[in-house]
């Protein structure tokens, strides 16, 4: 048992050293993305006047929105519980619209642009989203899985003497340790978590491996006749609109995008511990005929499970204490980063130091 310990702890060290720069890289992104829906909701707070009014009929705010466009348009989302404004894309644009009037809004999309930006910092080490991605998502793949090897190596190491209190009367390297097991011991169930959803969100071998587990097939995009893209009149999009919300009743955000010659409707509800229930509406564009209608309970366990990943990835599956709770886990990953790089030099390096000022003492 001791020289397994033995050999776990040199695998523990070497990993930790060899992936450690990019879980820090990984987990510093992670934080600064920690709260963006707040963030960018305390951005926009006061935009519309609460005696603003009621909101126009969609099929104004549709026509108000394109007067003096001239590019085409890409998008439209409406929220329910952000009754005030809606936004609408045109072009590389965007803006955002009072629901009372459908006049612009002096938003501004900073905060969006800095967590675009840190997303894909995140996902791909490039502050664009160009390219296969192939090395990247090696290098973060293989990082993942260092880092569940060894939060699991770790618990292996460290049980149960890691199951104590913060020590912050200790100095040095005892500091260190103890913070090292104690913060990683606590938050290594939330670590993992972050840790598998990643995996599966970024790598497709971990998606299909969550469908096989779940006995289902990997879906395949939807083959569809692609068409020359054609924008419905305001009058034949609001109808589109209106058996969208008449489907979903209960829809919290319903978002239009234009692709392909079709019009694509994407449905949320609030599902289960506060996920979003996602369905998906589409409309020939030309004809205006529904081409294509999968409500969320229609979905195999799998997809309902994967579509969960992204929720439980940042926290928001359980709200602001989960976002708080993914937080904390994210800022330990730092600090077990930092300990671990600190306890590394010092048996290393201090090591030899004290080697060499004892020699330097016997030849004199």
């Amino acid at each position: 048992m001791k020289t397994l310990r033995s050999v776990f702890l040199w695998m523990h060290l070497s990993v930790g050293l060899v992936a450690g720069a990019v879980i820090l890289y990984l987990s510093v992104t992670g934080l600064l993305m920690a709260f963006k829906p707040q963030i960018i909701d305390l951005s926009r707070a006061g935009l519309v006047s609460a005696d603003a009014g009621p909101a126009l009929p969609v099929v104004d705010l549709l026509k108000k929105i394109s007067d003096g466009k001239t590019e085409e348009l890409k998008s439209v989302t409406f929220w329910r519980e952000k009754e005030g404004y809606f936004e609408a894309q045109f072009g590389k644009e965007k803006h955002l619209y009072a629901y009372a009037d459908g006049s612009v809004l002096p938003a501004s999309y900073a905060w969006n642009e800095f967590f675009e930006l840190t997303t894909n910092l995140h996902r791909w080490f490039s502050p664009k989203n160009e390219g296969d991605h192939k090395v990247q998502k090696l290098i973060k793949g293989i990082s993942v899985i260092f880092f569940l090897f060894l939060t699991f190596s770790g618990i292996f190491l460290w049980w149960p003497s890691a199951v104590k209190k913060l020590n912050f009367k200790l100095k040095n390297k005892a500091f260190n340790w103890n913070l090292h097991n104690v913060l990683g011991f606590w938050f290594s169930p939330v670590i993992i978590i972050i840790s598998v959803t990643g995996l599966v969100i970024a790598h497709q071998w971990a998606n299909n491996l969550l469908f096989a587990i779940a006995g289902s097939e990997v879906p395949k995009p939807r083959k569809i006749e692609e068409k020359a893209q054609v924008i419905p009149p305001a009058e034949q999009l609001a109808g589109m609109i209106a058996v969208a919300q008449e489907r979903k009743p209960n829809w919290k955000m319903l978002s239009v995008r234009f692709s392909k010659g079709y019009v694509n409707l994407s449905i949320d509800e609030d599902g289960p511990a506060g996920l979003y229930a996602k369905s998906q509406l589409s409309f020939d564009a030309e004809s205006g005929q529904e081409s294509f209608w999968e409500p969320y309970e229609s979905l195999p366990t799998a997809r309902k499970v994967r579509a969960t990943m992204h929720p439980v990835h940042t926290g928001e599956a359980g709200g602001f204490f989960g976002q708080v709770l993914v937080a904390s886990a994210t800022l330990v990953s730092i600090v077990l980063v930092w300990t671990g790089f600190a306890m590394s030099y010092r048996r290393f390096f201090k090591t030899k130091q004290i080697k060499k000022s004892q020699v330097g003492d016997l030849a004199s």
